[in-house]
């Protein structure tokens, strides 16, 4: 928590979620804020780059200056809504140094311009790919998720639970799927963790309580194995 900085005189984001059957709704207010780069940011093997509100261009402005001075750290994107509806002149330098992409599939055909991609899923891939990002990686929900390498097509399926509230499921699966790669393991293994961390928080209410722990990992990977959660080359 070095870098946190208090904001006194700024309130709060806040969110309404309105769930129905498993999915939901959410209802977001970001507040105005001035977003703080810190300044003696150390070096670091990693970068986890995500959702700000409407004023986060001065940020990014500072951290791309950032990655410029330290080329060899590795950046995970996943924009939020205000990046995503931006022009794409603002956030194409960040996708040029991103090493890993995570979006949905409504939110890469956005990004790369696409029209309706069912069925079309590695040219949306190569799309997203050509914008800059080495590993764009897509979940689809219920239709499990997507990556490619600049070579070949991975699919993962999802793992069959029964989904309370799907708040979160997407950071999970992008911090599993980081948490994988940052211990050493490939991209087939980085969609396994990312899959069973997003199964394990749609069984809670919320984006937090679920997420699992290292001593967790290898319980929900036998239960992955079990219940026929793979990654094929498609």
């Amino acid at each position: 928590m070095t870098y946190t900085v208090s904001q006194p005189s700024t309130t709060s984001n806040y969110s309404m979620v309105i769930n129905y059957g498993g999915e939901r709704t959410i209802f977001v207010y970001h507040a105005p804020r001035s977003y703080e780069f810190p300044v003696s940011l150390p070096k670091v093997p990693w970068v986890y780059l995500t959702s700000m509100g409407e004023s986060f261009q001065p940020f990014y402005n500072h951290i791309l200056e950032w990655f410029g001075k330290n080329p060899e750290v590795k950046v995970a994107f996943n924009p939020g809504s205000y990046q995503l509806r931006a022009k794409r002149e603002i956030i194409e330098p960040i996708l040029k140094k991103t090493h890993i992409l995570y979006v949905n599939r409504q939110e890469a055909e956005k990004i790369a311009g696409f029209g309706d991609s069912m069925g079309k899923e590695k040219e949306l891939l190569r799309a997203v790919s050509r914008l800059g990002p080495k590993i764009p990686v897509i979940t689809d929900g219920g239709s499990g998720s997507y990556a490619f390498d600049g070579v070949k097509f991975y699919k993962a399926n999802t793992m069959p639970v029964d989904a309370y509230e799907r708040t979160g499921a997407g950071d999970a699966y992008g911090s599993g799927f980081l948490a994988a790669l940052i211990q050493g393991r490939n991209l087939r293994e980085a969609m396994v963790w990312g899959t069973i961390n997003s199964a394990s928080v749609i069984g809670y209410v919320g984006g937090q309580k679920g997420l699992l722990r290292q001593d967790q990992l290898d319980e929900w990977l036998a239960m992955a194995t079990s219940s026929g959660v793979k990654v094929e080359e498609f």
